[in-house]
């Protein structure tokens, strides 16, 4: 659903240019949502969080290593879908070209760091989110320390693979 001026955006396709939707879309709503300047759509999406589904959450931790399974349930949570792709796509991971696929997000991040992202929103998200500076704070750090000895780990492995 597109609409004809550049200038607007609808909620479908917001998403495209960055930020969490739920794109509920009808033919009903495609003429309002047209209306909707590209900068009152992102102003009004600032800082807004979709909850979890705690089905989904747990259907993925029951899922095993069945990469398709995980990658159908990610795609029907546009939290945890969201954090993904926030995730490959951050320069920790350097890749070349912006991924947008979840399917491609889950092989690309693995199955053990995808269930860990999952396990980690779930958690921020019973502690309060972002409501809680200093949980955002331990968190952030976390994420820096467990990146770090990621990298740290896999520098370590190929050196040690060489020689």
């Amino acid at each position: 659903m597109e609409c004809a001026d550049s200038r607007h955006v609808t909620l479908c396709d917001a998403d495209s240019r960055g930020f969490i939707v739920v794109a509920f879309c009808s033919a009903i709503l495609h003429h309002w949502m047209c209306k909707i300047p590209t900068e009152v759509a992102t102003l009004t999406l600032r800082g807004f969080t979709i909850p979890l589904q705690p089905h989904i959450v747990t259907a993925i931790k029951e899922a095993g290593d069945d990469l398709d399974k995980i990658s159908r349930l990610i795609n029907q949570d546009p939290s945890i879908a969201a954090n993904v792709l926030k995730t490959v796509n951050s320069a920790a991971f350097g890749v070349k070209t912006k991924i947008g696929s979840i399917e491609r997000a889950v092989m690309m991040l693995g199955i053990n760091r995808v269930k860990t992202l999952v396990n980690t929103q779930a958690l921020r998200s019973l502690l309060g989110g972002a409501k809680n500076t200093d949980i955002m704070l331990f968190w952030d750090e976390a994420n820096d320390v467990a990146m770090t000895c990621y990298s740290a780990r896999s520098t370590v492995s190929d050196l040690l693979s060489v020689g």
